[in-house]
């Protein structure tokens, strides 16, 4: 929120009379209305920009009052509505070698799976093959931004070396 103040720099009271707004992406908190304003003294009005999509808008606020002077003030408003960026999948490998694994013993490594965009990262499926290989964990899951979730470990049935690519 921008804090706009309407001030009295005068040596008698003002009222505000009217305050409105023009444009989609802005909101105001104004106070109630008609405002007297005394000499020296001001009134602040709160300006919010919430753009309904991305690219510029535009608007303005326009203040009505008794001011012989200056009946009417109008204050320019711009933004620029910013698109989130999608989500974007990292894999911290993809390829995973347990190496050698004694038979009916479990070898086990980890995957690490994050999200490096910059909105919340739904996985819907995790699978892997051949099925000698289990995931610890292959429920959907999702992943904020910036946030990332470790699993994976094998059972194998017999003494060999296994690779497992993530699919």
């Amino acid at each position: 929120m921008v804090l706009l103040v309407v001030g009295n720099s005068g040596n008698a009271d003002l009222t505000v009379e009217e305050i409105t707004l023009n444009g989609e992406a802005f909101d105001i908190a104004a106070p109630e209305l008609p405002a007297l304003i005394a000499p020296g003294a001001e009134i602040e009005v709160g300006v919010n920009f919430a753009p309904p999509a991305g690219g510029e808008f535009a608007g303005s606020v326009v203040v009505l009052s008794d001011d012989p002077d200056r009946p009417r003030i109008v204050v320019q408003l711009a933004g620029f509505g910013v698109e989130d960026a999608p989500p974007a999948i990292e894999l911290s490998t993809d390829l995973i070698d347990f190496g050698e694994v004694r038979v009916s013993r479990r070898g086990e490594a980890s995957l690490r799976i994050s999200n490096a965009g910059g909105s919340p990262l739904q996985v819907e499926r995790f699978t892997i093959s051949p099925a000698v290989f289990t995931l610890a964990d292959d429920g959907a899951f999702a992943l904020g931004v910036g946030e990332s979730r470790v699993f994976l470990r094998s059972t194998l049935s017999r003494t060999t070396k296994r690779s497992s690519r993530a699919a």
